[in-house]
């Protein structure tokens, strides 16, 4: 059993749990993630992965189901530097906008405005066009 300290004198419980304890638990060695007041154990040895995909319909659209991804995302692929890809019709302006709404974790990159533009984002949600990309179309290569 553990707690968290900021090292300012400000102590994290985790929430109290139904047998009224209020502290974290851990049930073992392993890797473990703590977020959101949960810990759960991290699944070991499994590869990054590269998940590409489309926004209106599929990743948005059923809100429990956008939480439960976004959760899932975070405790076991995230740290695996698995790669999130948005691939839309929507502008570049209209997938941030999306994005804002909806909360949805950043991305490595959105291809966006039917496969005409390619954005890269760092984790702090700044964001950058492919110029090989725009260069590519621009010569007839794309």
């Amino acid at each position: 059993c553990f707690v968290l300290h900021d090292g300012k004198g400000d102590w994290d419980s985790s929430p109290r749990s139904s047998s009224g304890e209020t502290f974290y638990r851990i049930e073992g060695p392993g890797e473990y993630c703590l977020m959101g007041g949960l810990v759960s154990k991290v699944t070991p040895n499994l590869p990054a992965v590269l998940l590409v995909t489309d926004l209106d319909g599929t990743l948005v659209g059923d809100a429990e189901a956008l939480a439960a991804f976004n959760d899932e995302w975070q405790r076991q692929l995230a740290h695996r530097k698995s790669v999130l890809v948005f691939n839309t019709g929507r502008s570049i302006n209209s997938t941030l906008a999306l994005m804002a709404e909806q909360r949805l974790l950043v991305p490595t990159a959105v291809v966006g405005s039917v496969g005409t533009e390619i954005w890269w984002f760092k984790p702090d949600g700044s964001h950058w066009p492919d110029r090989e990309w725009e260069q590519a179309l621009m010569a007839g290569g794309g």
